[in-house]
């Protein structure tokens, strides 16, 4: 599945260009870089995420480094006195503009909605698109031990079968696979190749079952 597709990285995307970010307890500490002021986001709003596949070109295992800002739809009175602020800086700062053009008076809530919608949860993580010279890359795919999400940059493999997904995951790192992308890839530049959903359902891949099975045996 593709990830979660948001209108303004610089507002849903924390940290951002704007705001730094320090880990807390049960919450989020967001200060701002031109600025004095911190806010609290509560975790329940918060949702760790992969944002884009330069950051993890060289590593097959990460974990996120950033979080959604996941809100529900629902009236800017009902929410935490920091969040609202947080989302009034938003609209003042120009920084949630397209999701406002979007989506209207709960814009907020589009990267909440596509979550509960689509549940693009997984372990394994394949780029849309790649320089076929690999100039800045060392990976092609990357795995995490425990389902997250990501942006759309990302094409998400859904499965429950945790050894099936590390094993995928050297087939999608591996020479023979690389060469197919490369055969088959859509070229969209000189420097970037790209392939789409269905793209990747025409490659032969290993059975899910029969991977899983025969290295639980080993």
């Amino acid at each position: 599945i593709r990830g979660v597709e948001m209108y303004g990285p610089n507002f849903f995307f924390l940290p951002n260009d704007y705001w730094s970010l320090d880990e807390e307890k049960d919450h989020i500490l967001i200060t701002e870089l031109q600025g004095n002021r911190s806010l609290r986001i509560p975790g329940e709003f918060l949702v760790a995420t992969l944002r884009k596949p330069s950051l993890y070109a060289d590593a097959i295992a990460v974990r996120p480094r950033h979080y959604f800002l996941a809100l529900p739809p629902r009236g800017l009175e009902a929410l935490p006195a920091d969040v609202a602020e947080y989302v009034n800086w938003g609209l003042s700062s120009g920084a949630a503009r397209p999701a406002l053009r979007a989506f209207g008076s709960h814009w907020y809530a589009h990267v909440h909605r596509q979550l509960q919608v689509k549940k693009p949860y997984g372990r394994v993580f394949l780029p849309d698109k790649v320089d076929p010279r690999f100039k800045h890359r060392g990976v092609f795919a990357n795995y995490s031990e425990r389902p997250v999400t990501a942006s759309k940059n990302f094409y998400i493999l859904r499965s429950n079968d945790v050894e099936a997904c590390k094993l995928l995951s050297a087939w999608f790192n591996s020479s023979l696979f690389l060469t197919l992308l490369l055969l088959l890839g859509r070229r969209i530049s000189e420097t970037w190749t790209r392939f789409l959903e269905e793209d990747y359902m025409r490659l032969p891949v290993m059975n899910l079952r029969n991977l899983s099975d025969s290295a639980k045996s080993r």
